[in-house]
């Protein structure tokens, strides 16, 4: 499955999300919220006013992880 590297599901299709929710309070669009993930922690879904702008990502902890394996 393709994944898009510029909007938070490049981090939570790959299980890198930790949970931190730094990507919420980023989205320029209020687009992001948050459920309950598989691991018991929460992890950000977006929804339709997404524009894969990636502002989500500038302080994502692992983003520069992800970035870095798709190289």
């Amino acid at each position: 499955m393709k994944q898009d590297n510029n909007n938070i599901d490049s981090i939570v299709n790959s299980y890198r999300c930790i949970g931190c929710m730094a990507c919420i309070s980023m989205c320029p669009f209020g687009d992001l919220n948050i459920k309950d993930g598989d691991y018991g922690f929460p992890i950000p879904i977006k929804h339709m006013n997404c524009n894969d702008c990636g502002i989500c990502l500038l302080e994502c902890p692992m983003a520069e992880e992800n970035e870095i394996e798709n190289e």
